[in-house]
């Protein structure tokens, strides 16, 4: 049941929301800033949910884990998850198999930076598909 942007199980034997966090980052093999990361969340959320043996967690970081991680909201609130069907990922493109590539192709130091350039451009907005940035930015060149 949710309530108040909280998860709250009814359940009282469930987990705890901090095991099944630490669950899901030893499956994926994933550490904290690396998981914060994907998630778009501060290490320190990560940290302190898992140091303070939280029971609960806000909605929008539950929403944010989901999505970061790959996992449903379910399992994130220690339900059984739905069988549900997705498709397939599409073969990656000649660009992305090339980009792939490079980052291999990088020590440590330099994919971090490939990674960080990377989110720079992806966070500007510019040269994000269906930004509303770039389609802002069209809109004024059509009226000048």
């Amino acid at each position: 049941m949710i309530r108040y942007g909280i998860i709250v199980r009814k359940d009282v034997n469930a987990l705890s929301f901090y095991i099944i966090l630490q669950s899901i980052l030893d499956e994926k093999h994933l550490s904290i800033p690396e998981a914060a990361r994907l998630c778009g969340l501060s290490d320190g959320t990560l940290r302190s949910a898992i140091a303070r043996k939280q029971k609960k967690v806000a909605l929008e970081v539950a929403f944010k884990l989901s999505k970061g991680l790959h996992v449903s909201l379910e399992r994130l609130n220690g339900m059984p998850e739905k069988e549900i069907f997705t498709a397939p990922d599409p073969p990656p493109t000649s660009k992305e198999s090339r980009l792939l590539s490079n980052y291999r192709d990088l020590n440590e130091e330099g994919q971090e930076k490939l990674v960080d350039y990377s989110e720079d451009l992806v966070g500007g907005g510019r040269y994000k598909k269906h930004s509303k940035f770039s389609l802002d930015e069209k809109e004024t060149k059509k009226e000048a």
